[in-house]
């Protein structure tokens, strides 16, 4: 495997990963708010981290998108030109 497709794996993981874990500090901070599950330097760096991999995640697949519809469009185009 290339680091890119390293790269991918660990942004996917991580994001389903994170949100979990916010998931579950959301729900223990509901269940006992004086423990401050949310309201701590880990979890705002874990949201950092979290929202960081969203963007990334968000931009591959725009670009990703973006690219199938120029493919589809000159496989178009050239269908057209065929004809």
């Amino acid at each position: 495997m290339d680091k890119r497709t390293i790269f991918e794996i660990i942004a996917d993981h991580g994001s389903v990963v994170l949100t979990l874990v916010f998931a579950v500090l959301l729900i223990c901070d509901k269940v006992n708010p004086m423990m401050r599950m949310i309201d701590n330097p880990q979890a705002k760096f874990l949201l950092a981290v979290l929202c960081l991999l969203a963007f990334i995640n968000g931009v591959r697949l725009s670009v990703s998108l973006h690219k199938r519809r120029l493919e589809s469009y000159r496989r178009s185009q050239e269908n057209n030109n065929e004809e």
